[in-house]
């Protein structure tokens, strides 16, 4: 047996499975991210809400509440779960999608577009990588 060729097929389906699961994660994040323009509006305050599938339990995590004004110079209040690892705080800047056809609709922007589709593309070479790791070990534990 050769052991080389078990790493590398080890190694190689570690770096499948991280870029499944991180590309899924992208993906998802850009099919829920409306193409709606953004502006820069201010966290007012963080609450844990009710979890409507779990009555009377709080959701496990916080919901960011933020103010912003729309195309119309209308000052507009609005509330979504928080979806970052970054801390935020009462008064710190926050850049918010609005509905143009509903200003009162919107969503704190998590990450710019970009920046989602950048990582994405990384999981993918990341994914390359460990399906040539993959091959490349089968290759030295099962020779022909």
């Amino acid at each position: 047996m050769n052991l080389y060729g078990s790493a590398q097929v080890a190694i190689g389906v570690l770096l499948c499975i991280v870029a499944v699961v991180g590309a899924g994660r992208m993906l998802r994040e850009l099919r829920d991210m409306p193409d709606w323009p953004a502006v820069t509006g201010e966290v007012t305050g963080l609450s844990r809400d009710e979890d409507p599938a779990r009555p009377g339990r709080a959701r496990r995590e916080l919901t960011v509440h933020y103010r912003y004004r729309d195309g119309n110079d209308d000052e507009r209040d609005g509330r979504a779960p928080l979806r970052t690892d970054r801390s935020v705080e009462a008064g710190q800047a926050v850049r918010v999608q609005v509905n143009p056809r509903d200003p009162a609709q919107s969503r704190p922007v998590a990450a710019p577009r970009g920046v989602v589709i950048g990582f994405t593309v990384f999981c993918g070479a990341l994914g390359v990588a460990g399906l040539a790791a993959l091959l490349s070990g089968l290759a030295r534990v099962f020779p022909t």
